[in-house]
């Protein structure tokens, strides 16, 4: 089914250059969520993908740990390499398949800065029903109760309508059940392919906000955009290591450190 293109969408060259990536026609079909009313002005709508996708559904999602404090390191009492490690791809590489093997964050504690008020728009990418959405009280109910429900807050309602867009195109957008409905079966991710990743490289810094994922271990290794696109590469794959950073360059440092100590793995199962 098609969707339609907002004029602001149209002309994002990030957004375009994404798509490029995106190879629609050797895969086979999958599941998509109805679209919702298409708008023809020029602000962003609630659906602005302008063309049809076949590509296998996203996988059920694991939610990513809590970000802490910056300025902290990783105490390895058990494991392959014990002591003070100074990151995480390098604790959980040491600690891994290592029977009672531990870490512990140590760290300078630093007031979480809140943030003023809510997000400006929210993207229920695995849920009830996936789209784009206004205010919290229209998403709760879509992913309340719902297990491995992906969904995600946005401070610009470009920022919604980008991620929307490229899941919508890589297929990382599907319906889930309540609890309890096992009618549905969970189908496996692919590994993200070389083009995608290379579009996501040289995307804007603020593409999808501030905050990038690095994935160090799983189906395709990399930085990512959002945590959407980052869960489908970890998601049931034992061993997974993963994290989120406060911008884009952190994220690049934090991935070519690890790919130069060789902590950067790519996992099937």
């Amino acid at each position: 089914m098609t969707l339609i293109y907002s004029d602001a969408l149209r002309d994002d060259e990030d957004i375009c250059n994404l798509l490029a990536a995106i190879s629609l026609g050797d895969r086979p079909p999958a599941e998509r969520p109805p679209p919702g009313p298409s708008h023809t002005n020029h602000t962003p709508s609630r659906n602005n993908v302008g063309r049809q996708a076949s590509i296998p559904r996203a996988i059920q999602p694991l939610h990513p740990p809590a970000p802490g404090a910056r300025d902290h390191v990783y105490n390895v009492p058990s494991g392959k390499r014990t002591g003070i490690r100074e990151t995480w791809p390098d604790a959980g590489d040491a600690t891994q398949g290592v029977p009672g093997g531990t870490v512990r964050r140590v760290q300078v504690t630093v007031p979480r800065q809140r943030r003023k008020g809510r997000r400006v728009a929210y993207v229920v990418f695995e849920g009830l029903a996936p789209n784009v959405y206004d205010t919290w009280e229209e998403v709760e109910p879509l992913v309340k109760r719902v297990p491995g429900n992906i969904h995600q807050g946005f401070d610009s309602r470009l920022e919604a309508e980008r991620a929307y867009v490229v899941a919508y195109a890589l297929g990382a957008l599907r319906v889930l059940r309540a609890r309890g409905d096992a009618s549905q079966a969970l189908a496996r991710a692919i590994p993200t392919p070389d083009a995608v990743m290379r579009a996501f490289a040289a995307a804007s810094d603020a593409f999808l906000g501030a905050e990038w994922h690095v994935v160090f271990k799983g189906l395709r290794p990399g930085i990512y955009p959002a945590w959407n696109f980052a869960a489908t590469q970890t998601t049931g794959i034992s061993c997974a290591i993963y994290k989120k950073f406060p911008s884009k360059e952190e994220a690049e440092k934090a991935f070519n450190e690890a790919r130069r100590d060789g902590f950067v793995r790519v996992l099937t199962s």
